[in-house]
């Protein structure tokens, strides 16, 4: 979707193991939903 800008995280994620990349994942979360609330608030405006 255009209006969201992206979240990035460190590459490469391939040869890292599952728990490395629930690391990742749990280091950009806040990021992830604060994007996704905004989206909704502007929605609702």
């Amino acid at each position: 979707m255009p209006q969201y800008e992206p979240i990035l995280v460190p590459h490469p994620i391939q040869p890292k193991l599952e728990d490395e990349v629930r690391v990742l994942a749990d280091q950009v979360m806040d990021q992830i939903v604060g994007k996704l609330l905004k989206h909704k608030e502007r929605q609702a405006a």
